[in-house]
């Protein structure tokens, strides 16, 4: 059975590839693992696996064994219950199974090295350009709550307010987050990665169908129908966002953000 993994960065629309990956019937992404946030990574914890080491802990996962069975059986008893049998994996036809995880969790010494000295292990980075489009989503997310939106939600805009005390170095962070996941991405093999861009991967229908198609095909996968589920959580401009946006941009002055931040607007 092949293996794949979605490095990625938070706010890069990866729920969203998760959920491609999963509507093909070879494909089981678990999704995330190394969160402290996620059950099984509790349970982990809780019951001393694999000695609390993070790389035997993700080859266990990515393996055709035990944990594989467990997690896609309870898998499968959620989608039965809520009425999404046709969205259940049976292993026997898997081709590729995976999970998605973040690049600063790779800044560790257990897993610097982790995609390097495991060739044959497929890597999606998953990458979103835009910046301060990301951090908005983070504030998005912190100050509200919302990890996504459905296609059918029609609510309107959130509204913010961004500390101008600690923007330019929040902002800063993030671009710095960016700048480790191309670093680990640059260091892999052409052969072992691909590249998906969240700025064309969710540009429009045409472009969706154009990545899917390029996805299945790197992980060995025959073509099937799959669509994005989800919206982005923000479409409109900062001004409609940010309730203090001069103020922002007042304190972005000078920075290297300060165009993009105004271009934004």
């Amino acid at each position: 059975m092949e293996r794949h993994f979605i490095l990625t960065l938070g706010r890069s629309g990866s729920n969203a590839l998760v959920d491609v990956i999963n509507q093909h019937p070879q494909a089981l992404n678990y999704g995330e693992l190394l969160g402290d946030w996620m059950q099984i990574r509790k349970i982990r914890d809780r019951l001393g696996l694999w000695g609390g080491d993070d790389a035997g802990y993700l080859d266990a996962l990515l393996a055709d064994g035990v944990p594989l069975r467990v997690v896609n059986t309870l898998r499968n008893l959620r989608k039965r219950r809520a009425g999404k049998g046709g969205e259940v994996q049976r292993r026997a036809n898997l081709h590729t199974i995976g999970a998605k995880d973040f690049a600063t969790f790779f800044q560790a010494p257990d897993l610097r090295r982790y995609f390097l000295d495991r060739p044959d292990l497929k890597v999606i980075g998953l990458y979103r350009a835009d910046t301060i489009a990301r951090f908005v989503s983070w504030q998005l997310l912190d100050q509200t709550g919302t990890v996504k939106r459905d296609l059918n939600d029609t609510s309107g805009p959130a509204r913010i307010t961004l500390d101008t005390r600690t923007l330019l170095a929040d902002i800063t962070r993030v671009a710095e987050e960016s700048a480790l996941l191309e670093t680990l991405l640059s260091e892999l093999p052409e052969d072992q990665v691909t590249r998906v861009c969240y700025e064309e991967f969710f540009f429009d229908a045409q472009a969706q169908k154009a990545t899917i198609k390029s996805l299945y095909a790197f992980l060995g996968l025959p073509d099937a129908p799959a669509n994005i589920r989800a919206r982005k959580i923000n479409t409109t401009r900062l001004r409609d966002t940010v309730l203090n946006y001069d103020d922002c941009l007042n304190a972005l002055a000078g920075s290297r953000f300060y165009d993009g931040f105004l271009a934004a607007g």
